[in-house]
């Protein structure tokens, strides 16, 4: 909740931005002030958590990949210690080519994430008539 010595800010809006804004106040036992100020703040927070939670869905990916390709590698030089027979070898081998086209995968999602990351970091911080330079500038016409 904002004190009274906390910096001051006027904005413009829509009257029927301001309507809806009220009318949630109201319905929430709350000032006009402090209903902006709690969805500007659950907006950032939101945004942050959602980023974070996607990233680290993809780090558990990319940590399951590891672990199975090294069970998978495991394998592979079981079978070559063992004198398995040629066919048993394949299939290890397999498994290991496998294990590791599921990892680098895992790896190419995990960087795409963290571009996203960075670009929906950046692309929020840009006035809205400099977004299209932005997108301009990437080469992406469909964002």
């Amino acid at each position: 909740m904002a004190k009274r010595d906390d910096p001051q800010f006027r904005i413009r809006l829509p009257a029927d931005l301001k309507k809806k804004i009220e009318e949630s106040a109201k319905a929430f036992g709350r000032s006009l002030n402090t209903e902006i100020e709690q969805r500007l703040d659950f907006t950032f927070n939101a945004l942050r958590e959602g980023l974070t939670s996607d990233l680290k869905y993809v780090e558990q990916e990319v940590a399951m990949a590891e672990k199975e390709l090294r069970i998978a590698e495991a394998v592979y030089e079981d079978a070559i210690n063992s004198n398995a027979d040629s066919v048993e070898k394949s299939i290890a081998r397999y498994e290991v080519k496998k294990a590791l086209e599921n990892l680098k995968m895992s790896k190419r999602m995990q960087s795409e994430a963290i571009s996203m990351m960075i670009e929906g970091a950046y692309q929020s911080t840009l006035p809205d008539g400099y977004k299209f330079v932005a997108k301009y500038m990437s080469g992406d016409d469909e964002k």
